[in-house]
């Protein structure tokens, strides 16, 4: 049994690293002009994630298929698996489990609600949201919870007998913290050698906070012209925020 559980750690790792990559590859399949298998992953994880265009990295101008705080939630998710599979590392008492989940989604949680609640007013009062969190934050908080879930829950998969304390996890969870923040400063780099139309803010962070008719086109096409949406967000908000702030050059749409 428990080099059954050992075992499946590692495939659990395996499938998180590989739906991690394939967002990347969206793109790089656009770019080369392979559209079939790029609008299939775009289709495939437009059930996963909302695909914003203005919330995502992108490759050659071209978005990833889940957005930056998909891309870094699974990404530091799938790095605590494979931490946790090497390390053989125990699980922590249930309780203590939970309570490093929920402190570790906590950021999370926060931006998000500020953020549900900015967007719900703006579209009452056709204004500008009080808040938009930028790619960077949403990387962040995303790979905050990718590894407070990834440690309080993929461990017990090493071991179903006998328990560690937080004190043990300390260096894991700082090294999973570390090389997840690295990736955030790779990706807006590619992002900015690869892109001329949609840039980050930075050479290597993107705080820009993006408002679709506003400083940002209004689009429901994932990917940009690879393949539109079977999901679609209402535009009519967006519409009304570029008519009233003069923003004509955000009614084009990318299709």
């Amino acid at each position: 049994m428990k080099n059954l559980s050992i075992r499946l750690n590692m495939v659990v790792a395996a499938g998180l690293s590989i739906f991690t990559v394939l967002p990347v590859l969206a793109p790089l399949f656009a770019k080369l002009g392979l559209i079939a298998p790029a609008n299939i992953i775009y289709w495939i994880y437009q059930w996963f994630c909302h695909q914003r265009p203005w919330r995502s990295y992108h490759l050659f101008d071209y978005q990833y298929a889940m957005d930056a705080r998909m891309m870094l939630m699974f990404g530091s998710m799938a790095l605590a698996a494979w931490i946790i599979y090497f390390r053989k590392v125990k699980p922590l008492r249930p309780l203590s489990a939970v309570i490093l989940a929920v402190a570790f989604t906590f950021p999370l949680a926060i931006d998000g609600i500020v953020q549900g609640v900015a967007e719900f007013i703006s579209v009452q009062q056709n204004t500008l949201p009080f808040y938009e969190s930028t790619n960077f934050i949403r990387s962040v908080t995303g790979l905050l919870l990718g590894t407070g879930i990834g440690f309080a829950i993929f461990p017990y998969l090493n071991q179903f007998k006998g328990y560690t304390t937080v004190r043990a996890y300390v260096g894991s969870i700082i090294g999973n913290l570390l090389i997840s923040f690295i990736l955030i400063f790779i990706f807006v780099f590619i992002w900015n050698l690869t892109s001329f139309k949609y840039k980050p803010s930075s050479l290597f962070i993107d705080h820009l906070q993006r408002y679709p008719g506003y400083n940002y086109e209004i689009t429901s096409a994932g990917g940009h012209i690879t393949i539109e949406r079977i999901i679609k967000e209402p535009e009519e908000p967006y519409i009304k925020r570029a008519e009233r702030y003069g923003k004509t050059e955000y009614l084009n749409k990318e299709q």
